[in-house]
C-alpha cells in the first residue's frame, strides 16, 4: 500500500486528535527529565519533554499563532517566577506515531531570564492542539551555581580602530557530583554583554591549568583533562571561533604551555594526539555552547 503524503498524515493527526476521548488522553505519558541536576551559570540547561503515545493514533504537536505547543514555567526557591527571554517560546513541531515515545530538547538557560546562581525549579505545560487540553509535567528541582574564578583579564579588541573597547576573558571551575570541570567565559562588560560561555570539559587534579594569551589576545587554556590526556582551548577574542585539541606527553617530558622569545605560543612536552577526535566533546560528553567552529588552528609545534 502506497504511503500517505507527509501533508495528509498531518491533517489527519490533526482530525484525530479533535475527537480523541478522555481516554485516549489518558493513554498519553508526558515526562520531563534532566541529565544532571547541577549547572555552571549560563551553560546550557538542558532538560527532555518526553512523550509516549500509547493512544493509537498519531499526535502532531506544534505551535498556533496564538500560542506554542509547549511552555516551560522557571520558580527560584522562594516561588518567585523567573521571567521569560521572549514573550513567546517557539518550538519545532514534533509528530508522535502510535506506540511511539518521542523526546523534545528544552534548552531552559535560552528561554527563562535566570537573575543569579541559585535553587529553581521547571515544569512544561503541554497544549494538545485543536482541543485546548493543556496537561502540566513533573516539576524538576536544579542548582545554577557560579563555580569558582581561577583567572580573569581585561584586554583591548585589536579589530577596534577606536582603540577603546576591551574584553573580558575568565577561568572557573566548577565542581559538579561527577567530578570537577572547567569553564572559560567572554564578556563585553562595557557593553554589559555576555559573548559566550565555553565549557572546556573535565579537569584532573595534579596540574595547574595554563593560561596564556596570544599576540592577538585570543585565550588558550592547557589543562590535564584525564589520565595522560591534556586538552588545549582556544577561543577568539572577538568570539569567532572555539576550538580544543587533545595532546598526550613525550616519554620522560613535563606536558608545558609556553611562550617563546618571538611571543608565540607552543605546546612543550606533548604531541597532539591524532588518533583522538580533534573536538573534546566525545570524552567529555558535554555540549557545546554554541555551533562555533571546532577545529582548533594548527600555531602550535608538536
Amino acid at each position: 500500500m502506497k504511503a500517505l503524503p507527509s501533508f495528509l498524515r498531518r491533517a489527519l493527526a490533526c482530525v484525530a486528535l479533535a475527537v480523541c476521548s478522555p481516554s485516549t488522553f489518558a493513554q498519553i505519558n508526558l515526562e520531563l527529565k534532566m541529565a544532571r541536576r547541577s549547572f555552571f551559570f549560563d551553560e546550557p540547561t538542558q532538560a527532555s519533554l518526553i512523550i509516549s503515545n500509547s493512544s493509537g493514533r498519531e499526535l502532531l504537536f506544534e505551535d498556533t499563532p496564538a500560542k506554542p505547543w509547549v511552555e516551560i514555567f522557571v520558580k527560584s526557591a522562594q516561588g518567585r517566577d523567573i521571567p521569560a527571554r521572549s514573550s513567546v517560546q517557539k518550538n519545532q513541531s514534533l509528530l508522535v506515531a502510535p506506540n511511539e515515545v518521542a523526546r523534545h530538547t528544552l534548552d531552559i538557560n535560552a528561554l527563562a531570564d535566570f537573575p543569579s546562581p541559585g535553587k529553581y525549579s521547571v515544569s512544561a505545560r503541554v497544549t494538545f492542539p485543536d482541543s485546548n487540553r493543556v496537561f502540566v509535567t513533573n516539576n524538576l528541582r536544579f542548582d545554577i551555581e557560579s563555580g569558582t574564578e581561577r583567572w580573569t583579564r581585561t584586554v583591548g579588541l585589536p579589530a577596534d580602530p577606536s582603540g577603546l573597547k576591551t574584553r573580558t576573558f575568565s577561568v572557573f571551575h566548577f565542581l559538579r557530583p561527577e567530578g570537577l570541570f572547567l569553564y572559560a567565559r567572554l564578556e563585553a562588560k562595557e557593553e554589559g554583554t555576555l559573548i559566550g560561555t565555553y565549557p572546556l570539559g573535565r579537569m584532573s587534579s595534579g596540574f595547574d591549568p595554563q593560561i596564556e594569551l596570544d599576540q592577538g589576545n585570543n585565550l588558550y587554556v592547557f589543562h590535564l583533562a584525564g589520565d595522560d590526556t591534556y586538552a588545549l582551548s582556544q577561543i577568539n577574542i572577538d568570539g569567532s571561533g572555539f576550538g580544543q585539541a587533545p595532546y598526550s606527553p613525550i616519554k620522560k617530558s613535563k606536558p608545558r604551555l609556553v611562550r617563546q622569545p618571538s611571543g608565540g605560543l607552543a605546546i612543550q612536552g606533548a604531541a597532539r594526539d591524532e588518533r583522538a577526535p580533534r573536538t573534546l566533546s566525545a570524552m567529555n560528553d558535554e555540549p557545546k555552547i554554541s555551533d562555533r567552529p571546532s577545529a582548533l588552528k594548527n600555531r602550535f609545534s608538536k
